[in-house]
């Protein structure tokens, strides 16, 4: 592969190139421009990244063929919000009390919807106590299961179907901060894009469980475009 400059059209050597972050250095007009639509999968084949090691609470086995990555969900935010809940809820228990007692049926009313959310945070609660997210890696494929209380994000890919993994950075905007989690992304042989795993609250957990994965199916680490900067 031969990287020229965007600016001058001139070639750049490759110790000029910083395949890491896809971005390059221009010798001839010292311009620094991005490569991201010159690297491809193929270019990217001297990429090395230093190795992540298993974060605090995961959990693996492998054996018979089949490597498992536990991860449970109980993390930095379920104190708190468990102490959020129960404010919410007990507000919401004496907000439904008051109306009820006195009749007054607009206040019930109107509470209907801070109940429902109350309800979802309360499940969502207990879930980080309960569940875990269980990644299997087999020969035939990739099969992300959450439990045992019902959850979203279950997957199953196969393994023929999986070019290239990747991890990815959410930020959540609200009115006065900023909130990240992570996700680990496939990209198809037919180029689509696919969650294997989301709602990680560090990155660390994110890119083990894709180098576990790559390790496991044989695939070679290459950088994606979007992925979580390295």
């Amino acid at each position: 592969m031969q990287v020229k400059c965007k600016h001058c059209g001139q070639d750049i050597p490759a110790e000029d190139i910083n395949l890491e972050r896809l971005m390059a250095k221009c010798r001839s007009c010292n311009a620094v421009f991005s490569i991201e639509d010159q690297v491809d999968g193929e270019a990217a084949s001297g990429f090395t990244r230093q190795e992540v090691p298993k974060p605090k609470g995961f959990k693996v086995e492998d054996e018979m063929g089949t490597l498992k990555i536990i991860r449970p969900w109980f993390g930095l935010v379920t104190i708190p919000l468990t102490f959020f809940c129960l404010f919410w809820n007990g507000f919401m228990a004496f907000w439904f009390g008051t109306a009820i007692t006195q009749r007054i049926w607009i206040m019930a009313a109107f509470g209907i919807l801070h109940a429902i959310i109350g309800l979802v945070m309360a499940y969502t609660t207990i879930a980080s106590y309960l569940n875990r997210t269980v990644v299997k890696v087999r020969f035939e494929g990739v099969e992300v299961k959450n439990g045992p209380l019902p959850s979203f994000g279950n997957k199953r890919l196969e393994t023929i179907a999986i070019k290239q993994l990747y991890t990815k950075e959410i930020i959540s905007r609200g009115r006065s901060s900023y909130g990240y989690s992570y996700e680990v992304h496939a990209v198809t042989t037919d180029d689509r894009n696919e969650v294997v795993v989301g709602g990680l609250e560090d990155s660390a957990q994110a890119l083990y469980i894709e180098q576990e994965i790559e390790r496991a199916l044989g695939i070679k680490d290459r950088p994606v475009r979007g992925e979580l900067p390295r």
